[in-house]
C-alpha cells in the first residue's frame, strides 16, 4: 500500500454547526484504520465558533486536514458545496458526513473499506444509523432506509433515496456533470450518478447518528417543498442523466406522479392505445363527413 497517499476522503461540509461539530471531529479521531486517511472541511462562511473549532483541530489532528473557508455563503447562491471537497480528495474511497452528523464506531471506516476493497462489484458501502433528535433528546424511527435487502442497485435506489448521507463509503472514480448543480437533492443524485452498473452494499451495523434540528437545511423543511425539491431533481435526472432508458422510465413514470413502472399488462394496453387511436379518429372522421 502506499502510505504517502490517503486511501480514505473523509469529505465534510459546515455551516454555523459548533455546537455540534466536535461531535463530528470526535467521530474522525476515534477512526481505528490500518491504511492513511485525509480530513476535508469545507465551512461555508460560517458566523458562529465553527471556524475556531476548525482551526484548533487542525492543529491537533493526527491526518492531514485541508480546511476550505469560503469567504460568502455558496449555499445561498444557489451552489452545491460537497463537490467543493471532492476536488480536494485524494482517496481512493470518499467517506461522508456533514458537520451536525457523526460516526460512533471506531471501526467504520475499516469494515466499509474492507468490504469494498474485496469487492470490486461494488461501488457504494453504506450501513444502519440511529436518527437523533437534538430538541427531545429522542431517538426516532429510521423510515427512510427501512428493510433494505444487503445488496441493492441503481434499480432499487432510482425508487427512493434509502442512504444517510453519513453512513456512506463511495469509490472516487467519478466526476459530476455541470447540470449536478441543478439538483435540489444532491446525496441521491450523488449516489444515482456514481452507483453506475455496479451495486450497493448495505451493513446491518448502526455506526453514525444522523441528527435531526431546527435549522437543518432538507430535514425541517415542509412537506410542500420537499415535494416539489424532490420533483425538480427527478425532472434534472430524467432530462440530462446518463443512465440506462430502463432507469430514465421509472424517473418519467416518478414525474408522472407514479409509483411504479406499468405491468407488462398496462403496457401492452398502451401499445394498443397507440395503434387503435388514429384509426378510431379516421374512421370518426369519415362518419361525420
Amino acid at each position: 500500500m502506499d502510505t504517502s497517499k490517503p486511501l480514505v476522503s473523509i469529505c465534510c461540509i459546515t455551516y454555523n454547526q459548533a455546537a455540534f461539530l466536535p461531535d463530528a471531529l470526535k467521530g474522525f479521531l476515534i477512526q481505528k484504520v490500518n491504511f492513511p486517511i485525509e480530513i476535508i472541511i469545507y465551512d461555508d462562511c460560517s458566523q458562529d465558533a465553527t471556524r475556531d473549532l476548525l482551526r484548533n483541530f487542525r492543529k491537533s489532528c493526527p491526518h492531514p486536514v485541508t480546511l476550505l473557508l469560503s469567504e460568502e455563503n455558496r449555499y445561498s447562491k444557489g451552489e452545491r458545496i460537497l463537490p467543493k471537497t471532492f476536488a480536494k480528495a485524494q482517496g481512493t474511497y470518499i467517506a461522508l458526513c456533514e458537520g451536525d452528523d457523526y460516526w460512533t464506531d471506531p471501526l467504520k471506516l475499516q469494515k466499509q473499506v474492507d468490504f469494498l476493497e474485496a469487492n470490486e462489484g461494488y461501488n457504494i458501502c453504506f450501513h444502519n444509523v440511529e436518527i437523533y433528535n437534538s430538541e427531545t433528546g429522542k431517538i426516532l424511527e429510521d423510515t427512510i432506509t427501512g428493510k433494505v435487502p444487503e445488496t441493492t442497485t441503481i434499480k432499487n435506489l432510482v425508487g427512493r433515496n434509502y442512504i444517510h448521507t453519513p453512513s456512506v463509503i463511495l469509490r472516487n472514480n467519478f466526476t459530476l456533470p455541470e447540470w449536478f448543480r441543478e439538483v435540489v437533492i444532491g446525496d441521491w443524485s450523488l449516489y444515482m450518478i456514481q452507483v453506475k452498473d455496479k451495486k450497493i452494499k448495505k451493513l446491518p451495523d448502526i455506526m453514525a447518528v444522523y441528527r435531526v434540528r431546527e435549522g437543518a437545511m432538507w430535514s425541517t423543511q415542509t412537506k410542500t417543498v420537499k415535494k416539489a425539491g424532490s420533483r425538480k431533481t427527478v425532472e434534472v435526472l430524467a432530462t440530462n442523466g446518463e443512465f440506462p432508458q430502463a432507469i430514465k422510465n421509472r424517473l418519467l413514470y416518478k414525474l408522472a406522479g407514479k409509483d411504479k413502472e406499468p405491468s407488462l399488462k398496462e403496457r401492452c394496453m398502451m401499445q394498443l392505445k397507440k395503434i387503435i387511436g388514429p384509426i378510431y379518429r379516421i374512421l370518426w372522421k369519415k362518419k361525420t363527413i
